[in-house]
């Protein structure tokens, strides 16, 4: 949870919003492991923290969703999200890198219907890569952006995974106190402001 759940937890608040409650079910599926590497190459150890963890998030406004963390899965060939909305499905492969997006349309007024791929202007641009993070905070210091993943974000996911475990042990719904305020659509970057798939340009 503590571990790997803030990737997820960044991706989805920060297209969802802020989770208002949750509940979810933790347990400890593999209790012992061989360490792969390091100075304890080859030693058995004893699991003492939940590895296998699954979360309802309610993000208000009859929106929900579902997370999956821990270290019991080897491999997976499914997408890392999907979000599931009245006009249709979007599908993203890849992890903190978008490789792939797909989506699913059923629109019988237009006769469109069934998976295509999208191509998403400056999905392999530099906003989409590893050194975005530099070059993000070189436009936040010299050009006085607005931080696309803030401290109170930030602060938000830490308390998702720190209630995940307590509503596991409490078998309750708990209900979040943070929150973060979201970008608006012509906050977010783009190699070319022009091309943001995310704004929605008249005409």
């Amino acid at each position: 949870m503590s571990s790997m759940a803030g990737y997820g937890l960044m991706m989805a608040t920060g297209i969802l919003g802020p989770v208002k409650s949750l509940t979810a079910m933790s347990v400890t599926s593999i209790p012992q492991r061989q360490m792969r590497s390091g100075p304890a190459r080859g030693k058995t150890v004893d699991v003492d923290v939940a590895d296998n963890n699954v979360m309802t998030l309610n993000f208000g406004d009859n929106r929900l969703g579902t997370m999956d963390t821990g270290y019991c899965t080897m491999a997976n060939r499914g997408p890392v999200l999907e979000l599931f909305g009245t006009k249709g499905v979007i599908a993203a492969w890849g992890g903190d890198m978008a490789t792939r997006i797909e989506i699913y349309q059923d629109d019988w007024t237009t006769n469109v219907a069934g998976w295509r791929d999208v191509e998403i202007p400056g999905l392999n641009g530099v906003w989409s890569q590893h050194p975005s993070t530099l070059l993000h905070l070189a436009d936040v210091v010299h050009r006085n952006a607005k931080l696309l993943t803030g401290p109170r974000q930030m602060t938000h996911v830490v308390e998702i995974m720190e209630k995940t475990w307590q509503a596991a042990d409490e078998r309750r719904e708990i209900d979040l106190e943070t929150d973060f305020e979201m970008l608006r659509s012509d906050e977010i970057p783009c190699d070319d402001p022009g091309l943001n798939p995310f704004v929605v340009n008249p005409g």
